[in-house]
């Protein structure tokens, strides 16, 4: 907010100066006035909030100025003189008529520094002057107000300290408690309130003074009856003492009269139909709690509502002719439908009455919901259709005995109603059924409540006919059976259909069956044949009537027989719905023949097992190629055994061979030269030179002599397969850079040279594999040699594969490693998975064939 002051200096420089001083200050906007005359026209239209008044003018002296000031200003304005003298008599009459502060006029012009400064400290105090008395004036008018509204009111009014102790008080509030003024000057707010302790009082005194509150307490007269009141207070500092003031209202007649209502809404919102009060236009008055609940609306919203926003359409139409009515009347019942918030529809019965309140006519309306009547009703109705369907109905007592029967039973039967009231329904009993048939029913009757199932029973003429019946159980409240309601239905027409498709389905599978090109056959769940095809026969070398007196344990192999055993109980056990098995039989030539089994099992509709269904495949042919394919293999890997061996034996002859003959040979060369250079080299620099060429040359073919037999076969082999593998992991640090570390179980492992070989050579085509492919920073190779097997893990924390993946299986490398496993009777087995590195696990068997690897 932007300060306007009005500066009265006659000299232009010091205008100039002030100008200059409050430049950099956005909030100070300064108007000019050269006499005391001009400044006093300017009050008017600038209204300044401060004046920088000089005191020497060329009309007036500032003090003159100053007493005149009040003529042109309603509202003190703070002034701040300026003076060259710097005469204290003078500053102190200036400040006894006003003047908030005064200034001298330094020649070195410290006081323009300070000026905007002065100004608003100035402006700060007058505001907080101006604030003290409005705050003084507030409180004078409110203590006239107050006492003017003390002496008149009709309410108690009395003023407390915050000790509880009375103040003052009004002629009603002492009416009110049966005192007089000087009786009730001497009383605490503890010897007229009667619902809280002296302890809870000083409490709410104390929280009242932060706050306005209403509340209802009970007050106890001086002749010790007690009223309720409603009291309102609130709490002020008055001449520097803390007051609370208080209004008492004596409320007793309305608690009375609340009390009377809050009961009889009680009344009316316990009950669960609808209470509804509108007037004659269909506004409401007045709705219980069931009213607006059972129709999912709040309260406020359906007092919002017109009655006929919740009628339906239809019967929208005929309010106001039922209304019309009930006036006539004086009350009526009639039917509606309202519609809830939801949408649904509710039909309800609605009593009305009219009743007279304040000169005008109203209608009191209690409505029931009548869903499950109309529910009911219309049950009945279906009932009514249903009970003469083309079903037979059959009802009978909790006993059995028939107590009613529909048309559709007349006609199916062809005994009357009349012929079978009071009868037991046995008396169509077609004599089909046994015992424990019926005895079964009424199991399933009495525990389940229903029954369902094809039965046979006898027409009055005697003729024996199918039907589909269900009989349900019907019972009361305590969960006690009163009738059984039985609905059955002619079925013969189906059943001769059902036989004559089962005919002809019979011929089907049977012509199925012995065509078939595998064997199939049905057997008891003991596994005696039942039912076999002319395959199953040929592939046994049985006839039809001799496997059909056979069991499936007499035909089979006896090393397979605990399999099969197993097998079939967990398809009886429900573990399994089926399986499929290799296995033998024995022919009745005692020759062994493969098959292919599926075993299956067929279920009653009850759910329990009824047979086996046996579907057997002849695989003799196949498992003679698969064992030739087998041999064909094995012999395959034997050649591959046999050729790595050829081929690191070579490798081993070569090696040696290589740094034997050629080592030697340029082992000669590099010393001859070395003599040639101590005897002529002094003499001949040029020889001298020429000489350590040739040495150097000699040295670079000397190592790859040393690179080409180390390749061809490391000599640590010669030492042991530790001491290669070390080897092998100290060039792979050496080369690459990533630290590889071997971890043995044990120190010293013996294996022959072959077993060795091949275990390098995974090895080894391992760390090829991390070195070109893996981006790994560690490699860890594990040896662990056990009773019979022998295990390496070769473990990398490099990228990793998709070892799931089908196409990586077909790496040479990896195809290799298996091979040379493989051929020895071991495995390998790799695990990865992109960016969880690799691992390569190898177990070669130490025993083959007998012999120690």
């Amino acid at each position: 907010m932007t300060t306007t002051i009005l500066v009265i200096d006659d000299s232009e420089d010091d205008q100039r100066l002030y100008q200059r001083a409050f430049k950099d200050f956005d909030d100070f906007r300064l108007v000019m006035a050269s006499s005391a005359e001009a400044g006093f026209a300017r009050i008017s239209d600038a209204k300044p909030d401060m004046i920088l008044l000089d005191y020497n003018l060329p009309d007036m002296d500032g003090l003159s100025f100053i007493k005149k000031l009040s003529e042109y200003s309603d509202t003190p304005i703070p002034v701040i003189m300026l003076t060259v003298e710097g005469n204290a008599a003078v500053a102190v009459e200036a400040m006894k008529n006003g003047v908030d502060d005064y200034i001298v006029k330094d020649t070195d012009g410290r006081y323009l520094r300070l000026l905007p400064g002065v100004a608003g400290h100035v402006m700060a105090a007058h505001a907080q002057r101006e604030q003290a008395m409005q705050l003084w004036r507030e409180k004078e008018l409110l203590l006239l107000r107050n006492q003017a509204f003390m002496q008149n009111a009709t309410e108690g009014i009395h003023v407390m300290d915050l000790r509880g102790n009375l103040v003052e008080a009004n002629d009603a509030f002492c009416r009110m408690l049966g005192y007089t003024q000087k009786e009730m000057a001497q009383l605490n707010v503890a010897d007229w309130d009667a619902q809280w302790s002296a302890a809870e009082l000083d409490v709410r005194l104390k929280s009242h003074l932060v706050k306005n509150a209403r509340f209802e307490t009970v007050h106890r007269r001086k002749d010790g009856s007690l009223i309720n009141v409603e009291v309102s207070t609130s709490g002020m500092e008055f001449e520097e003492q803390y007051l609370i003031f208080a209004t008492s209202h004596d409320i007793t007649a309305r608690k009375r009269d609340e009390e009377k209502l809050k009961l009889g809404t009680q009344l009316l919102d316990s009950t669960s139909d609808t209470v509804f009060l509108f007037d004659l236009d269909g506004n409401f008055i007045y709705l219980n709690e069931a009213a607006w609940k059972s129709r999912g609306y709040t309260r406020d919203e359906m007092m919002a509502m017109n009655l006929r926003e919740l009628n339906t359409p239809e019967f929208r139409e005929i309010l106001a002719p039922r209304i019309k009515e009930v006036l006539k009347k004086g009350h009526g019942i009639f039917e509606s439908a309202h519609r809830c918030k939801d949408g649904s529809i509710m039909p309800v019965e609605i009593s009305s009455r009219v009743i007279e309140s304040g000169g005008r006519q109203l209608l009191l309306a209690v409505i029931r919901d009548i869903t499950e009547r109309k529910k009911t009703e219309e049950a009945l109705r279906v009932a009514a259709v249903t009970f003469e369907t083309h079903d037979a109905i059959i009802i009978t007592d909790a006993d059995g005995n028939i107590i009613q029967v529909n048309r559709a039973f007349s006609d199916i039967t062809g005994y009357s109603a009349e012929e079978v009231l009071g009868q037991n329904p046995r008396i169509m009993s077609s004599g089909r059924h046994g015992r424990i048939f019926y005895a079964d029913m009424w199991q399933q009757l009495l525990h389940a409540g229903t029954w369902s199932g094809e039965i046979w029973d006898k027409r009055k003429n005697g003729e024996i006919f199918p039907k589909w019946m269900t009989i349900t159980a019907v019972k009361n409240e305590r969960q006690e059976t009163i009738r059984y309601i039985s609905i059955s239905s002619d079925i013969t027409a189906r059943v001769h259909a059902e036989e004559a498709l089962l005919r002809e389905s019979d011929e089907r599978f049977r012509g199925t069956l012995e065509q078939a090109a595998v064997g199939i056959a049905h057997a008891d769940l003991d596994g005696t044949y039942q039912q076999v095809n002319q395959k199953l026969c040929e592939i046994l070398g049985y006839s039809p009537t001799e496997l059909i007196r056979l069991n499936v344990q007499e035909v089979t192999f006896p090393d397979d027989l605990d399999k099969d055993s197993v097998l079939m109980q967990q398809i009886l056990t429900g573990e399994i719905p089926t399986f499929a098995v290799e296995k033998r039989y024995v022919r009745k030539n005692q020759t062994l023949v493969w098959v292919n089994l599926t075993i299956s099992l067929l279920h009653k509709t009850d759910g329990s097992p009824k047979y086996f269904i046996f579907v057997v495949e002849d695989i003799t042919e196949r498992k003679a190629t698969e064992h030739e394919l087998g041999e064909s293999r094995q012999l395959l890997r034997d050649m591959v055994v046999q050729g790595e061996a050829l081929r690191e034996e070579e490798r081993k002859h070569i090696a040696r061979e290589i740094h034997d003959e050629l080592g030697q040979v340029l082992t000669s060369l590099r010393i001859d030269v070395g003599l040639l250079r101590l005897r002529f080299g002094v003499q001949n620099p040029a020889l001298l030179e020429k000489a350590q060429e040739i040495t150097v040359l000699l040295d670079r073919a000397i190592q790859g002599v040393r690179n080409v037999a180390s390749n061809l076969r490391p000599a640590a082999l010669d030492v042991g397969i530790v001491s290669a593998i070390e080897w092998l992991s100290d060039e792979f640090t050496k080369h690459t850079g990533v630290p590889c570390v071997v971890r043995l179980t044990k120190k010293h492992i013996d294996m022959n040279e072959t077993l060795a070989v091949v275990v390098f050579r995974i090895v080894q085509e391992s760390l090829t594999n991390v070195a070109r492919y893996a981006e790994a920073s560690s490699v860890e190779i594990t040896l662990a040699q056990g009773a019979d097997v022998l295990h390496v893990i070769v473990c990398d924390n490099g990228r990793g594969f998709d070892s799931t993946n089908n196409n990586n299986r077909k790496s040479f490398g990896l195809l290799g490693m298996r091979e040379r496993a493989m051929a020895l009777g071991g495995t390998v087995e790799i695990v990865s998975a992109p960016q969880q590195g690799t691992v390569v696990s190898v177990r070669i068997p130490t025993q083959l064939n007998g012999d120690t690897l």
